[in-house]
């Protein structure tokens, strides 16, 4: 500092205190960084990458598999916790049957749907109870007339003529996968999810089939303010928090039809695996908006008349839209495989 000007030297006494000024900010520093990597440690935080890696799921089914993916929360402690959060924007429609609603929607009413008030309960008998005494509503018997009658003798020659030619031969009662008539595929497991013949010649597959559409239409006749509509089998589990928070992107008065993409035919002379419009598995979950489900019930008595002879109800869901002009979003989040 010698060869500084006088009117340019810092005060000696200055000098002599500057490097432990630095020594006590870089300590206080450095134990502030520490202290906020162990809180951040503690409260389960990611301080350096805060988005997840992987998509969180919104639903799962079987639901009997979902226990394995909760770290950490007991299923009690997470009923409790979704009881004290509100999905008033949310209206789900449990799709099951006589036999499989007292033993299957317990659970189901235990754990998830404890956050949800909109619940329709679905199936092909009324007032079929479960041991909570909740209700089902019978959506399979007198659909099909009821919309041939609001369509009128016009209406149902015109949804006839445009029937699918293509017949299944369901005369086999045996366990063959009836390849290139009926099946699903999703994504490559289609061995898992071809369609059997001897499976239409039960009841409740029949009638499943009738339950999609006229359930949609009466889940919006119950909770016409909702903002989303979701169809669930009774044997799906929903986690209502990431589906409420993945949702807040979405306005819900545009038209989205959301779910896992699945392919299909032996529907509306689909006869090639993949030649039809992508369908949202009915097992993992249907999901529409509000401006879908309005577009839907606009013609839903035609596609009830229309595709009466498809195998499935959620490819006559799929059809459906396509017909009113929506296509599926492929939703990552809803899975079908355990």
């Amino acid at each position: 500092m010698e060869g500084l000007p006088s009117h340019r030297r810092p005060p000696a006494h200055k000098l002599s205190t500057l490097p432990r000024r630095r020594r006590i900010c870089l300590i206080i520093t450095t134990g502030l960084l520490i202290l906020a990597v162990l809180l951040s440690y503690i409260l389960g935080l990611t301080v350096f990458n805060p988005q997840p890696t992987t998509t969180p799921p919104i639903t799962h089914q079987p639901a009997s598999n979902t226990s394995r993916l909760f770290s950490n929360f007991t299923m009690e402690h997470k009923a409790h916790l979704l009881a004290n959060m509100d999905f008033n924007n949310l209206a789900i429609a449990l799709k099951s049957g006589s036999e499989t609603f007292p033993k299957r929607t317990p659970a189901q009413f235990e754990t998830f749907l404890k956050a949800v008030h909109n619940v329709l309960v679905i199936g092909e008998k009324g007032g079929v109870s479960d041991v909570h005494g909740r209700r089902m509503f019978d959506v399979y018997h007198g659909a099909l007339d009821a919309a041939k009658a609001r369509l009128g003798p016009k209406g149902v020659r015109f949804a006839e003529s445009r029937m699918g030619k293509l017949k299944l031969d369901l005369s086999d009662q045996g366990s063959t996968p009836m390849q290139g008539q009926v099946g699903r595929d999703q994504g490559g497991k289609s061995a898992a999810d071809t369609v059997q013949a001897g499976w239409f010649n039960n009841e409740g597959w029949v009638s499943d089939a009738h339950k999609n559409l006229p359930g949609f239409a009466l889940l919006y006749k119950e909770f016409p303010e909702a903002e989303w509509f979701l169809m669930i089998d009774d044997d799906s589990y929903v986690f209502v928090e990431n589906l409420h928070k993945y949702l807040k992107q979405f306005n819900p008065d545009k038209k989205y039809y959301m779910g896992q993409a699945n392919k299909f035919q032996g529907c509306d002379d689909v006869a090639v695996m993949g030649m039809g419009p992508p369908i949202a598995q009915g097992g993992t979950g249907i999901l529409m908006s509000r401006g879908a489900i309005k577009a839907l019930l606009k013609i839903v008595d035609q596609c009830t008349v229309q595709y009466q002879e498809c195998w499935a109800g959620d490819v006559r869901v799929g059809l459906c839209l396509r017909d009113a002009g929506i296509h599926l979003k492929h939703t990552p989040g809803f899975n079908g495989w355990p």
